[in-house]
């Protein structure tokens, strides 16, 4: 499991480009120091937080949204295993993160158990079960991604309260636990 954690988190995974929109709007752009970035009332500091947040509201959401086929695919060349690496006065390392992910996508990923045991036997690959597991995260990632479009453009969510973002997963929450304490 350990190596197929290493390898997962060495690759970039991808959105639609039709929701690039949604990380010019709400990232900050540039590199660098906190100090160097246009904030311009930005809410993340960094595409992959946008990423890593939209992936829990789709998961929190149960939206798994295919990517079309005929997406166009995009990535912000910034590999997993370097996100939340960013240690600064204002900010701790949080690249526990990346652990967090590869759970959540492990625990969704459908039939996955085989085909780990097909690893332990040499006969499964681990590119073939990292590919897998992209799979779902770009598709929870789709869903959240779509979701928070919906909620701006239609629903109106203002994303200048402070805490808006915080507001939708934690009304995600609520909503997963009334239907579990109904059932």
């Amino acid at each position: 499991m350990d190596k197929l954690f290493d390898e997962w988190k060495k690759s970039t995974p991808k959105y639609d480009k039709n929701l690039e929109h949604l990380f010019k709007s709400l990232t900050r752009k540039g590199g660098g120091a906190e100090t160097d970035r246009e904030d311009k009332g930005k809410i993340f500091s960094n595409n992959y937080e946008l990423y890593i947040y939209a992936f829990f509201l789709g998961l929190y959401n149960n939206k798994y949204e295919e990517l079309p086929e005929t997406a166009e695919l995009k990535d912000f060349s910034h590999a997993i295993q370097y996100w939340g690496s960013t240690k600064s006065a204002l900010r701790n390392d949080f690249t526990n993160i990346q652990e967090y992910l590869f759970m959540a996508v492990i625990a969704k990923t459908e039939g996955i158990e085989d085909d780990l045991i097909e690893l332990d036997k040499g006969k499964k690959t681990v590119e073939a079960i990292k590919k897998r597991l992209h799979v779902t995260m770009q598709n929870y990632t789709n869903g959240g991604l779509l979701l928070l479009e919906k909620k701006i453009q239609e629903e109106n969510l203002d994303i200048t309260i402070g805490t808006s973002m915080l507001d939708l997963i934690l009304q995600s929450k609520q909503e997963t636990e009334n239907i579990l304490s109904e059932a």
